[in-house]
């Protein structure tokens, strides 16, 4: 592929993985049932390149308010009854897990954990997938305080990925679940959606 166009590429598949996740997940959900629905932060997201990423990688940028031109929100809330939460996406054939960090907070280590904090009410959905196939089987939502506190992490220092934190957390070994089943840890998948709603009536919020 021209180099000059992988970065559209890159972005439109990492959007469309995530999109088809949640399809079925709202399709599995039945908002009408289960009172939970899950939306993008973003609904229409800018392809940009790359010296956009780079003005738009803000914080505030990864939130409601920014407009489309700006918007950089890939992540999801789940809406209940009651509460909502942040929830992001990964799924188990990635090479680890990692998040984006705002350009405004890659100065220093005390910065990246400043990020942290603010974002440290999220949740994270790891999914099955295999080469072009997605699975509907889940681990998760994980606190990604619990990951943050357990899991050591650095920033990327290859070109290109080094506003990347990345955690030494390998997907690929986590226990997958249809979305009906429990285990002895672990409810069904709507059970634990909706528990984590009732614990979050706060919404979408700085911590």
């Amino acid at each position: 592929m021209d180099s000059s166009n992988k970065w559209k590429a890159d972005f439109q598949t990492g959007k469309n993985r995530r999109s088809e996740v949640v399809i079925n997940l709202n399709l599995y959900l039945g908002k009408p049932v289960s009172g939970l629905q899950i939306v993008r932060v973003h609904e229409l997201l800018k392809t940009m390149r790359i010296h956009e990423k780079v003005k738009n990688n803000t914080l505030i940028n990864r939130k409601e308010q920014s407009t489309f031109l700006s918007a950089m929100g890939l992540d999801y809330l789940v809406i209940g009854k009651k509460g909502e939460f942040p929830l992001m996406i990964r799924f188990s054939d990635d090479p680890g897990f990692y998040i984006k960090v705002p350009s405004d907070y890659c100065s220093s280590p005390s910065k990246v954990k400043q990020f942290l904090r603010k974002i440290e009410h999220y949740y994270v959905l790891f999914v099955l997938k295999a080469g072009d196939k997605i699975y509907e089987r889940y681990c998760g939502p994980m606190e990604l305080r619990n990951i943050t506190a357990l899991c050591r992490y650095h920033l990327s220092e290859t070109k290109g990925n080094r506003n990347r934190l990345q955690f030494n957390y390998n997907p690929s070994k986590l226990a997958y679940l249809a979305p009906e089943e429990s285990s002895m840890f672990s409810k069904s998948l709507i059970e634990r959606l909706k528990n984590i709603c009732d614990e979050n009536i706060y919404g979408n919020v700085d911590a």
